[in-house]
């Protein structure tokens, strides 16, 4: 089968040469797969924490709440109300205060959550991250957060002080802190939780604050957390005005589109590596164009179009191009696949921690590879590459063959 032209020139200018151009060649082929590669890791990696930060914060928090800003009033019944909306797989009130809790000579502020352990769908899955100790709890008893208890030198069986502000003054009178035994640690991986969260008991928490029967508010859980927005109209319609209804989704509204926003400019600010580097082939296709510009007045001489002349320089570009691209992708997922052994590595050999999970709140690094983002990303740099060999194409397609020939 015979090849077009502009393939067959394509492949021979192609063929390696010792020359200026195979070395530039080779910097373009490696200077692109880099930008290539730093672009897949970084949107992998952006992309990895925004899914990440989704599974833990759902994880630990309502699909919806809803509350008043004071305490809620028989929220059993309310909570009866909201469990037969269709949708809806559980309701329950709960209490949710900031307190100081106190071990020895240590002292952290945290939050308590104190919910219906057997009831409560989201506070259950804390259930499969109780590292020691049992979930279940009896009264005066609490889960403390991995990370919490490190900083307080607390083991199961140790007894916590719990101040809020309710133990300093209640109707003029001093009351003394109540003392809760740690039945178990969890571990859910989120820093912010596993440092700050502790749960109860609702019978616990009604004594810590001094409650009868009220709650802080009351704890939807949803058949569907995406269709949490649909449920949320129904569950306003039910309980009225005079309640302060939210999503997940409005909750960490802010945090969600932070992260969108960040992964969006940092494609675009990457993307310049790209950019630079389709430089390479650039200057490549000039030198080239200079090298043969003989060979290409002889070709129009000979009666090869303008067009056949351009289409090999776009197609020598190209090829460049995807090999850069090809090899970037390859190198890109090996970087995501093996992120967290690299990290391990970089720390244990400068002993620097490049992702801290007190800054970050992971263990580890996170990553998603989604199929679109690589697409985006193979896609624009092929378009930056072929968009450089257009100005030098268009310029060997445009050399007048008598004075090509006379080119020295």
């Amino acid at each position: 089968m015979t090849l077009p032209y502009s393939i067959y020139l394509t492949l021979k200018y192609l063929k390696p040469k010792r020359s200026i151009v195979t070395v530039i060649n080779l910097f373009s082929v490696v200077a692109v797969s880099i930008g290539v590669a730093v672009l897949i890791v970084i949107i992998s990696v952006m992309a990895g924490f925004d899914d990440m930060w989704r599974d833990k914060i759902l994880k630990f928090q309502p699909h919806i709440v809803v509350m008043t800003g004071e305490p809620i009033p028989a929220p059993d019944k309310l909570a009866e109300e909201i469990r037969g909306l269709p949708g809806v797989v559980g309701a329950v009130p709960y209490i949710e205060t900031e307190v100081v809790l106190a071990h020895d000579r240590y002292k952290r502020p945290a939050m308590i959550r104190a919910t219906d352990l057997w009831r409560d769908k989201i506070i259950q899955q804390v259930s499969n991250h109780v590292e020691r100790g049992r979930f279940l709890l009896d009264p005066e008893e609490c889960l403390i957060g991995y990370d919490l208890a490190r900083t307080l030198g607390v083991q199961v069986g140790d007894e916590v002080v719990a101040f809020t502000i309710h133990s300093i003054a209640s109707d003029g009178e001093i009351r003394l802190p109540d003392e809760l035994t740690v039945a178990g640690i969890f571990n859910v991986g989120m820093y912010e939780i596993d440092k700050q969260y502790v749960v109860t008991t609702l019978e616990t928490g009604r004594d810590l604050l001094g409650y009868d029967d009220e709650a802080d508010g009351i704890s939807v859980s949803t058949e569907d957390i995406w269709q949490a927005d649909k449920y949320m109209q129904q569950v306003k319609k039910t309980v009225g005005p005079l309640y302060w209804v939210r999503s997940w989704r409005q909750m960490h509204q802010h945090t969600f589109d932070s992260l969108e926003m960040e992964k969006n400019m940092m494609f675009f600010v990457l993307l310049f590596i790209t950019a630079i580097a389709s430089l390479f082939i650039m200057v490549t296709l000039i030198i080239l164009v200079i090298q043969k510009m003989r060979d290409i007045g002889l070709q129009q001489a000979v009666g090869v179009s303008s067009g056949q002349i351009m289409r090999t320089f776009l197609l020598y570009g190209a090829t460049i191009g995807t090999a850069g691209v090809s090899l970037g992708l390859g190198l890109g997922l090996l970087i995501v696949s093996y992120r967290n052994p690299i990290l391990v590595f970089m720390r244990r050999t400068t002993n620097f921690e490049l992702f801290p999970k007190e800054v970050y709140g992971f263990n580890e690094l996170p990553a998603t590879v989604d199929p679109g983002d690589l697409t985006s990303i193979c896609l624009s740099a092929f378009v930056l590459c072929l968009v450089a060999s257009i100005i030098p194409a268009y310029y060997a397609s445009r050399l007048h063959p008598v004075k090509a020939l006379r080119h020295d």
